[in-house]
């Protein structure tokens, strides 16, 4: 009856130490990485792991810190073993998807995302990824369809408007590309960082659609957001030209190639 009693004891206070044990380390991991303390946070992920092989968000966290640091295989394994455990976590056929994408394996990726999508239908992060996935393979169609769904999940993410603005550019639909660099302009605060990619898209759509005072507008506006970025100025010059203002064309070409020579892109000589 003692021996019982002894064991009952040892259940009731070892294992809730153990657990909150895997816990602390698990929050401590968590918040080395949003530090950046990479090798840390993967540490704690490792001892939390040590002390509860089923603890799944360690794994995927643990996996994202590998991701930070390049190492893709140890990530893989890590989201391998989660869906190993639980074959419904969307978060490791996610977090599969990403590394495929960073490879440039863009058909896996996309499986992937298929995937993660299946268990987690309403992920925002999930249906933007698989968006820019599609762009890169040259599936323009398919990318609008997914940041158009991210877009009405997330009204006020701009940096979708931009993505969308820029694939409806690429398909030659240049009066839906000026209506969502439009949205931005019009709602995003003064110092967004998306209003340069705005008004340089919407700038370089007016040049496509004849109208180059409207385009050096816009242009203008992108190079007092961003004066140091070139392709505003190849936009703008290719805008006075349009305009016979061959001076400030080439004004603009001049300021391009002062850019490039102080980046190192082009010879002085």
């Amino acid at each position: 009856m003692k021996r019982l009693i002894f064991f009952l004891l040892v259940v009731l206070v070892v294992f809730p130490i153990a657990a909150q044990t895997d816990e602390l380390y698990f929050r401590r991991g968590y918040n080395n990485l949003q530090a950046g303390n990479i090798d840390m946070a993967i540490s704690d992920f490792g001892m939390t792991i040590r002390n509860n092989p089923f603890h799944l968000e360690a794994y995927i966290e643990r996996a994202a810190a590998y991701m930070r640091k390049g190492d893709h295989n140890r990530a893989m394994q890590d989201y391998n073993k989660v869906i190993e455990i639980d074959a419904k976590m969307g978060a490791a056929y996610y977090g599969r998807g990403q590394i495929y994408r960073v490879q440039g394996n863009l058909d896996m990726a996309i499986e992937e995302f298929n995937k993660a999508l299946a268990y987690d239908p309403n992920n925002f992060y999930i249906r933007s990824d698989r968006a820019y996935a599609y762009l890169e393979k040259g599936e323009t169609g398919r990318a609008i369809e997914d940041f158009s769904r991210a877009i009405s999940q997330e009204p006020n993410d701009y940096l979708r408007y931009i993505s969308r603005a820029g694939a409806y550019m690429a398909m030659k639909q240049y009066d839906k590309a000026i209506e969502d660099c439009s949205i931005i302009i019009t709602k995003a605060a003064p110092r967004d960082e998306n209003l340069y990619s705005a008004y340089l898209i919407r700038g370089q759509c007016y040049i496509m659609k004849n109208n180059p005072n409207s385009a050096i507008n816009d242009l203008t506006k992108a190079i007092s957001i961003n004066p140091a970025d070139p392709d505003a100025y190849s936009s703008r010059s290719e805008a006075y030209s349009a305009i016979n203002d061959f001076s400030k064309a080439i004004m603009d070409l001049d300021m391009i190639i002062e850019l490039n020579q102080k980046s190192g892109n082009l010879s002085k000589n």
